[in-house]
């Protein structure tokens, strides 16, 4: 059974599917003070009232563990020289997601601009 996919713009396509998803979004986004731009660019951590990002919401996502090892870790991660390094890696791992295991061609961020 051979059947013939007709493409439509795919652009088009996917800028709806993004749109319809961020809809859900946006309100949850605003409750917690976030613009969409902050979300598009880096990962989010909200605890109460204080929101950490990029490398610092992977830093507390390790220090509120129950494990003593991982809670360590994350502490280690938040000061100097390692928060330095910790921010370095976190904008690796961002910008070459799409390369490592699982990740896909949609994973690519836009280029800078």
């Amino acid at each position: 059974m051979s059947r013939k996919l007709a493409y439509r713009n795919l652009p088009q396509l996917f800028l709806k599917a993004r749109e319809e998803l961020l809809c859900h979004f946006r309100p949850i986004i605003s409750h917690f003070g976030l613009t969409e731009q902050q979300t598009a660019s880096r990962v989010y951590l909200v605890l109460g009232d204080e929101k950490f990002g990029g490398h610092l919401a992977f830093a507390y996502t390790l220090f509120i563990q129950r494990t003593p090892v991982l809670s360590a870790l994350g502490w280690v991660l938040t000061v100097p020289p390692f928060c330095w390094l910790g921010s370095i890696g976190y904008a690796l791992v961002a910008r070459y997601r799409h390369r490592l295991p699982g990740g896909t061609p949609a994973c690519k961020l836009p280029p800078a601009g």
